[in-house]
């Protein structure tokens, strides 16, 4: 099938620096974003947002990446993905990246990609807690699994309806 079938969106990314000069979350000695995290990824991808679509691309076609692990110090990362309601809130849908970065093995000192699937299917779950329905993982049993998990609990505390059950 057409790319655009399998994956019918334009992602836009925020990162802080060029990739050839950007270091790991943990390397950064003070916040690389002064202000606050989430609104400046926020303004940032709104206003790329609006370039997309000025170039011709629909919104329905639009997903925002608030590149976890880029740019960011990793309480900046946590931050996001604690406050990914407030993205969400932008209109478009946000793609859940956390799957085996860097920034998830701060807390426990996760040295090798191939030790943090666990840690990785975690930062999904909190971001999925937090509305987010489009995810970038490499494990995808592992994720499949808990995020399937996490959907039924979700919808387990939503009001039956009167008549059922």
């Amino acid at each position: 099938p057409p790319r655009s079938t399998l994956f019918p969106y334009t992602t836009l990314f925020r990162s802080v620096r060029p990739p050839d000069a950007d270091v790991f979350s943990h390397q950064y000695r003070q916040a690389p974003i002064a202000e606050d995290v989430v609104e400046a990824v926020g303004r940032f991808l709104l206003e790329r947002a609006q370039v997309a679509q000025d170039r011709g691309v629909a919104a329905m076609q639009i997903a925002l990446d608030p590149g976890l692990g880029f740019g960011k110090s990793v309480a900046q990362n946590f931050e996001l993905i604690a406050r990914m309601r407030e993205l969400i809130a932008l209109g478009y849908p946000i793609l859940g990246a956390a799957s085996l970065n860097r920034l998830i093995d701060r807390p426990d000192g996760i040295e090798r990609a191939s030790d943090r699937d666990v840690a990785s299917v975690g930062a999904a779950v909190c971001m999925f807690e937090r509305g987010v329905r489009l995810f970038r993982v490499h494990d995808v049993p592992r994720h499949l699994e808990a995020l399937s998990v996490a959907a039924a609990v979700e919808g387990a505390g939503k009001p039956m309806k009167s008549g059922t059950g």
